[in-house]
């Protein structure tokens, strides 16, 4: 009898209730999800932890909490694993823990979750009215929020601040930063302080926010929150985890008004108080042609921010080059509002001498304490310029002479007896070797101007202004570019008209960068380029006076 047949069929169905006891088990030992809450009954302004566990290890993922959306705002979420061994049997669970604040009073359900298969049961918690609310003071803690206006301008500060009094310890406070539709918020400097209210000592946390709102309209402040623990450990081997509480302010909302109509929207720039004030480098000193000025105006503001305070741009005018340096901002943010400044310098180089005029300067605000329009001003300045110092002496003013009258009447002359013919001999002979000196040094003199003539064809007659190019000659060849600008000032009046050219124009504006911009990166200047484009000038002046018929240069 052949056996190999029922012998297979028995094993096909002992693997078939194999399998079958294997599924059998796996339905007996399905993950179970459950849900627990820390509490049951919480206040509005408290939060709670809602704690999934799942008896499996490999869990991916989590569960679905858009069902609590609507009840609890979802303040975290943090996932472990745990696994444990007793009596040989090993165990594993994945658990969440939910931290929720609740949005609503009343008795809240909250849903069954399903996660891998797994149900879990639905949970019912109270929440109630908060003993403690942020607009009252007879309680432990509260929360307040203030703004020094109701009703305010486009960009004008509104000084913003979120208060927490505290009668009790807390710890771990934290705050959401203030941000607004519409509006630049600041942050300012936060303060903490005590304060005595219904006979009870309270310390204030304060955080404090400058706002600039850029659109009319209502400025809307929404409920600003405020996190913190109460009752939580103070040393190592206190256990409490402490109570997480959450409070919040009621919004608020601010009417923004346009700025005034009788106020260009170019002018306009509110503020709590504006101030322009000026310093010169030299304020009781002597000014003179060629040597710079420093003028450095000042603007300091409240209530600003400083990228809106205007360039002051002051008028120049025809007897001064200007220079100016780049502005310098500083902002301050003090728990007060907004301290701002703006600082800016001008080199000033005068071209010519008598008594000069710094024009005026003045800017339009609107002071938002008075609610009108005001001025700040920098009154013109009026200095006395003199000529530059190596000026030569055409330059100089005029010696002052004796008097014609007294020049008519006759000196008492004095007569003096020689005792001896030696001394007479001996004066005469240093006469007559006088006489022989000077006449060699006239005829070598002579000889040296017309060798010069020759070489030199074309020169300027005027005298002076033949001192003034050696001056500046030897300011070029020694490479002094003060002593250059000085000497260059002085020739160039003598010369007069006969000496545009503009190669020296450019020239005399970089000597000019060089020493008056005071900025880093000055240029090099070329004082030999300088004297050449002036020699240049001179020898074509004095062309000129030669093709125009005019006496030869020199004699």
């Amino acid at each position: 009898m052949n056996t190999q047949p029922l012998r297979s069929r028995t094993i096909t169905w002992q693997v078939l209730i194999g399998l079958g006891l294997l599924w059998l088990s796996s339905m007996l030992h399905a993950a179970t999800l459950t849900a627990t809450v820390d509490r049951t009954t919480i206040s509005s302004n408290e939060t709670f932890t809602l704690t999934l566990q799942i008896d499996t290890r490999s869990a991916l993922g989590q569960p679905d909490l858009s069902l609590l959306e609507p009840y609890f705002e979802i303040l975290g979420t943090s996932k472990s694993t745990q696994v444990s061994i007793v009596n040989g049997n090993a165990s594993s669970s994945t658990q969440w823990a939910i931290s929720l604040a609740p949005k609503v009073s009343g008795r809240i359900l909250i849903p069954p979750f399903e996660f891998d298969g797994a149900r879990s049961q639905p949970l019912q918690i109270e929440v109630t009215a908060a003993s403690n609310s942020s607009a009252d003071p007879a309680g432990d803690y509260y929360l307040e929020l203030d703004s020094d206006v109701s009703q305010a301008y486009v960009d004008q500060q509104i000084k913003v601040s979120i208060r927490l009094y505290s009668a009790i310890r807390l710890s771990n406070l934290e705050a959401q930063p203030l941000q607004l539709d519409n509006a630049e918020v600041v942050k300012l400097d936060d303060q903490q302080y005590q304060k005595v209210q219904n006979g009870r000592r309270f310390l204030v946390y304060e955080l404090n926010y400058a706002v600039f709102p850029r659109r009319p309209g209502a400025l809307e402040i929404p409920a600003q929150r405020f996190n913190a623990i109460k009752d939580a450990a103070r040393s190592l081997f206190d256990s409490r985890r402490g109570l997480q509480i959450r409070l919040a302010t009621q919004p608020q909302s601010i009417n923004i008004l346009s700025a005034p109509s009788q106020v260009s929207p170019r002018d306009w720039l509110p503020a709590e108080s504006i101030s322009l004030t000026q310093t010169l480098s030299q304020p009781d000193g002597e000014y003179r042609v060629g040597e710079p000025i420093t003028r450095t105006l000042t603007l300091r503001a409240a209530g600003i921010e400083s990228d809106r305070l205007p360039p002051l741009k002051p008028a120049t005018g025809s007897a001064f080059k200007s220079y100016p340096e780049p502005a310098e901002l500083d902002q301050q943010t003090p728990a007060s509002g907004i301290q701002t400044s703006r600082s800016e310098r001008y080199g000033l180089v005068p071209t010519q001498t008598g008594r000069l005029e710094l024009p005026a300067v003045e800017l339009v605000w609107w002071d938002t304490t008075s609610n009108q329009p005001r001025v700040a001003r920098v009154e013109a300045q009026s200095i006395n310029v003199l000529p530059p110092l190596n000026a030569p002496a055409a330059q100089l003013p005029p010696v002052v002479t004796t008097p014609l009258q007294q020049l008519n009447t006759p000196l008492p002359v004095q007569f003096v007896e020689v005792e001896s013919k030696w001394l007479l001999w001996t004066n005469l002979a240093w006469a007559t070797l006088c006489l022989i000196l000077v006449g060699i040094w006239w005829r070598a003199r002579n000889k040296t101007a017309q060798t010069a003539a020759s070489e030199l064809p074309l020169q300027v007659v005027n005298q002076d202004e033949v001192q003034a190019f050696h001056a500046l000659e030897k300011a070029c060849q020694q490479n002094e570019p003060v002593v250059i600008r000085q000497a260059l000032t002085a020739w160039r009046q003598l010369a007069g008209d006969s000496v545009t050219d503009e190669s020296l124009r450019e020239l005399s504006e970089q000597l000019d960068r060089g020493l008056y911009a005071q900025q880093a990166n000055a240029e090099t200047f070329d004082s030999l380029a300088l004297l050449t484009v002036v020699r240049g000038c001179r020898q074509r002046a004095s062309a000129d006076d030669v093709n125009s018929g005019l006496p030869p240069l020199y004699r």
